[in-house]
């Protein structure tokens, strides 16, 4: 017997479906599941980290930002590399646990401040982390 999950389609309609892109988890619930009583989606209060590396790297080389954040019904993070790029990655589905890598290539040296901003629907909270290009 394989655990494929459900067959019938009234089963399907009202399951929690979990899709992953690019390392980060999205909760889709059907109307009337108990999908605020989990760990992914419901009130959680608002919290951001992001941190990079390495923390000193090359002119061309690849700096990953990875960056956790909890909020209710979280809409998306913005990852401000302080070089004038920036990334939005949106979120959909009432997430409010997220955290994924994001990357980046700086084609100056300098100290940069990258800054992740995480936006939900308690609030909007931002932190930063220092990456050194030579």
């Amino acid at each position: 017997m394989s655990n494929a999950g459900p067959t019938r389609a009234s089963d399907r309609a009202h399951a929690t479906r979990l899709r992953t892109l690019t390392g980060l988890v999205l909760a889709v619930c059907a109307s009337g599941t108990a999908c605020l009583d989990d760990n992914l989606i419901g009130t959680r209060p608002l919290s951001m980290e992001v941190t990079v590396d390495p923390a000193v790297a090359e002119v061309d080389e690849v700096v990953t930002a990875h960056y956790s954040a909890t909020g209710t019904d979280i809409g998306g993070v913005i990852i401000d590399w302080g070089d004038g790029d920036a990334d939005t990655i949106p979120y959909f589905g009432g997430a409010v646990v997220i955290e994924a890598p994001v990357e980046h290539q700086y084609q100056e040296p300098g100290t940069y401040i990258v800054v992740g901003t995480v936006e939900a629907q308690n609030g909007e909270l931002s932190a930063e982390a220092t990456v050194t290009v030579n």
